[in-house]
């Protein structure tokens, strides 16, 4: 916005006009206010002052809008860059001119007004009619100038981030309303719902582009130089699966299914979270492989291929494990950079369940069974682990063979004394509070069902909430091309 255009006299007046000066209104609260004289009183004049001035700075913002969508030099340039992706898509878009469209905006004021629309057009095959729709694949149109300022689902970008962060922070939607109703912004349970559902899709657009990006040249790379920890673990929640239950109080079957997190944060050199890295969450209802393709497109944007260190630390999952090196391989990080360890928490755990093999033993038997074998495990000494092992099902008469064998397999992974001297992690425990967070806190829990593709996109946008990463995941999806065919979407 180097060279700024100074607002038209017209406009100017306009907009003066929006903001109302000194009026009736804005005398009338402000009397109130002036005579509060209890808590009660102060709590009401306060809101209808904030109430008076969210109409106006909706009435300025919108007088704004109004202009430039009607603009013909705005609306050229709106038209060319739509038109650009259509051709791109194998679309043809026609002009429908001038047509009224809503714009709700960030105080909740609805807008009516004219934008310039193009729609696909129309198949001329009536049975391509009648099985694609009237448009054909290419789906719905689009009013240009409204796309290039991110209006999506006819909300503003101001409006779209607020409220879905609303429903993606609250515990349920009607919380999320409820704390909207504070600011004196009533949205309907489902306009909240699409508005949150469409952020989250152009969210979900812009980072399925990670498989194939690449820092850009010059780019700035947060993990160069640091010490970095990745973490990989799973969640529980419920999906509709599109089958109905023959009985029972549900209509539908909602069988469990595990959502997949992914962490990467960097640490100093005494092992505390590095403030100046931000930390990353993300996630997905994919399987192993979609994971696993993510976080490597995350490490890759992040330039963790000339990080000092990469710790890749989990707990026992086999899955997790089996994809570690192609990680590795995959980001460019060289071996001898690249530290695998064990989560030593749920070694120690593991531990507890080889124990619990022999009923007959305490609880205080098996703890102190446990205890000591312990520096065994944390100095890394995978031959008295075994020894130990072997002993323990020979006295007690249980099969530790597998147990023996976990050992053996994570052999190099484990041993925490050279990372706990060097400021290293030893748990994942920053992962555990991630799924915490993200998943059971909101997504998990009695009566709660998602379609996939909803948890999909809220898991997404949770994730970069929690991380602190709300507003870059906003702009970045708000930035993105608005219009797209039903395939491409």
């Amino acid at each position: 916005m180097d060279d700024l255009r100074t607002l038209p006299d017209d406009l100017r007046a306009e907009l003066a006009r929006e903001a109302g000066g000194w009026d009736a209104n804005l005398e009338r609260v402000a009397t109130q206010a002036y005579n509060a004289r209890s808590p009660a009183e102060m709590l009401t004049a306060e809101r209808e002052v904030h109430e008076v001035m969210r109409r106006r700075a909706d009435g300025v913002f919108g007088t704004i809008l109004e202009r430039v969508a009607r603009e013909p030099e705005v609306a050229e340039r709106a038209r060319k860059e739509v038109r650009e992706l259509a051709t791109a898509a194998g679309v043809k878009l026609e002009s429908h001119g001038g047509r009224f469209t809503r714009v709700r905006l960030l105080g909740g004021t609805v807008r009516r007004f004219r934008s310039l629309l193009l729609l696909p057009a129309t198949p001329l095959d009536p049975a391509l009619r009648k099985s694609q729709g009237k448009h054909g694949p290419a789906g719905s149109g689009v009013y240009p100038v409204l796309a290039m300022l991110g209006v999506t689902n006819q909300a503003t970008p101001a409006l779209l981030a607020a409220v879905g962060r609303e429903v993606v922070a609250a515990n349920s939607v009607s919380a999320a309303r409820d704390a909207m109703k504070q600011r004196e912004l009533y949205i309907e349970h489902k306009t909240a719902l699409r508005l949150t559902y469409a952020l989250g899709e152009r969210a979900l657009r812009v980072r399925n582009q990670l498989r194939s990006a690449s820092p850009a040249p010059g780019a700035t790379l947060p993990l160069a130089g640091k010490r970095v920890v990745v973490s990989l673990d799973g969640g529980r929640l419920r999906i509709k699966d599109g089958t109905k239950r023959p009985d029972g109080d549900r209509k539908y079957n909602a069988p469990w299914r595990e959502p997949k997190l992914l962490s990467i944060y960097a640490v100093d050199d005494s092992g505390k979270r590095d403030k100046a890295v931000n930390t990353l969450i993300d996630g997905t209802m994919g399987d192993a492989d979609d994971v696993v393709a993510l976080v490597i497109g995350h490490l890759r944007k992040l330039g963790a291929y000339e990080a000092a260190e990469v710790t890749f630390i989990a707990d026992g999952a086999a899955w997790i494990w089996a994809r570690a090196a192609q990680i590795r391989d995959a980001v460019g990080i060289p071996p001898a950079r690249w530290v695998e360890r064990l989560d030593y928490y749920h070694a120690v755990e593991y531990l507890g369940k080889v124990a619990a093999l022999d009923h007959a033993l305490t609880e205080a038997e098996r703890k102190v069974w446990v205890a000591d074998i312990k520096p065994s495990l944390f100095a890394g000494d995978v031959a008295d682990i075994l020894a130990g092992l072997r002993l323990f099902g020979h006295e007690h008469g249980v099969d530790t063979t597998p147990g023996q064998r976990f050992f053996r397999e994570h052999a190099s992974r484990i041993g925490y004394t050279s990372s706990k001297l060097g400021g290293g992690p030893i748990g994942s425990g920053g992962m555990e509070s991630a799924v915490r967070r993200v998943v059971n806190l909101r997504m998990k829990g009695n009566s709660i069902f998602w379609l996939e593709k909803h948890a999909e996109a809220v898991l997404h946008m949770r994730a970069h909430l929690m991380a602190g990463r709300w507003d870059q995941m906003v702009l970045d999806a708000i930035s993105a091309p608005r219009w797209a065919t039903r395939e491409a979407a």
